[in-house]
């Protein structure tokens, strides 16, 4: 509400946006209760160091490619796994890089936020943009993927982008 000046903000608009925080707020529960405990720690890890390294990032440099990214946040003393399953694969490119990018969205002079407020942020904003941080928007549709995953459905390669492999197919319309 702070980010409002009281008298254009009327009661009823106060509830809506009350509920839709608390909403929002459950949401990113129920996602990071649905992880493992090492997929939970890497994605607190990733979103805090990639938001460490955001507001530390010169404004004038300007974004880095996600590859350059997920590598500034490894090398600030991320702890990935030696062999990390495709779920954490997806997991430290979307931690990592919308921690970054909430990082540059702040500055200094903002003041510093817990670690699980940065979580939060981070998860919340991953939920925004599905298309572009589809391993946190695929683990909530589908907590199982891939071993138990009941929909799973062949991806031809692509090469030089892809080897092939499986995507899950829980929210595809029914096939005709």
């Amino acid at each position: 509400m702070t980010d409002y000046r009281e008298d254009q903000v009327t009661q009823t608009l106060a509830d809506y946006l009350a509920k839709r925080e608390a909403a929002r707020a459950d949401r990113v529960r129920a996602f990071l209760d649905s992880l493992t405990d090492r997929e939970r720690i890497l994605v607190k890890d990733l979103a805090v160091l990639g938001y460490t390294q955001g507001l530390k990032r010169p404004r004038d440099e300007g974004c880095p490619k996600d590859s350059q990214v997920v590598s500034l946040v490894v090398e600030a003393g991320a702890a990935i796994p030696a062999s990390p399953t495709a779920r954490e694969r997806g997991l430290i490119h979307d931690a990592a890089v919308m921690g970054y990018v909430q990082g540059l969205m702040r500055t200094p002079e903002d003041g510093g936020l817990e670690e699980s407020a940065v979580v939060h942020l981070v998860v919340d904003a991953c939920f925004a943009f599905p298309d572009l941080y589809p391993a946190v928007a695929l683990l909530e549709r589908c907590p199982r993927f891939p071993e138990g995953c009941p929909n799973l459905r062949a991806v031809p390669p692509n090469p030089p982008e892809h080897d092939g492999g499986v995507r899950c197919g829980c929210a595809d319309d029914e096939e005709v």
